[in-house]
């Protein structure tokens, strides 16, 4: 006989939308990275419970938080000894105080 069948598929689209509703930006590296973490999830789970949308937002929560960025040494260096200057005068404020 004929039996029901259903076919999900999450599309990039699906998942930037979903990811635009959890006010997250992916980039599409980001969003390619969501769908092979997708596909890692055993396939004996897929086939039992298939991909809940709350599975793929955790997905993309966790590829957002690990996100890597890459800025000009120069701008680096400069940051960090701003950084510095700022735990100096801390530092020196709390010596001043005895602390």
């Amino acid at each position: 006989g004929d039996a029901p069948l259903m076919l999900v598929i999450w599309s990039p689209e699906e998942i930037q939308a979903l990811a635009d509703g959890m006010e997250i930006s992916l980039t599409d590296h980001e969003i390619r990275t969501v769908l092979a973490r997708m596909e890692d999830i055993p396939e004996d789970q897929r086939t039992e419970s298939g991909i809940s949308s709350a599975a793929v937002m955790e997905i993309i929560s966790n590829v957002s938080e690990n996100r890597q960025v890459t800025v000009p040494a120069e701008l680096l260096a400069s940051l960090i000894q701003t950084a510095e200057q700022a735990l100096w005068k801390r530092e020196w404020a709390a010596r001043d105080n005895g602390l």
